[in-house]
């Protein structure tokens, strides 16, 4: 019987742990989608940080002096390349956003 216990114990905790984190990461992405309909072009880099948070990704575009930031989380990924739902383009410094691309 104790055996019982404590492997209930063990699997309600795991279940626990993984809803918690779950729940937190959605929670954090329906944040960054409501705040979405705030960003605008032209907007400053530390506006849209204010904004949506820490960008998730920080890549340089191939073409022109552009970044591209993404935003979002899944704590469950195993995707090295996994960077968020939501990418915004930013122009070349001082940097401002040009174009959300969802």
């Amino acid at each position: 019987m104790l055996g019982f216990k404590i492997l209930f114990g063990i699997i309600l905790l795991s279940f626990t742990f993984v809803t918690a984190t779950v729940l937190g990461d959605s929670i954090e992405n329906w944040q960054i989608r409501r705040n979405l309909q705030f960003v605008e072009p032209g907007m400053t880099e530390s506006d849209l940080r204010s904004l949506l948070g820490e960008p998730t990704c920080m890549t340089n575009a191939d073409i022109g002096p552009r970044e591209y930031w993404s935003f979002g989380k899944d704590s469950f990924t195993d995707n090295p390349d996994f960077c968020g739902s939501v990418l915004i383009e930013m122009s070349a410094p001082p940097r401002t956003v040009r174009k959300v691309i969802q």
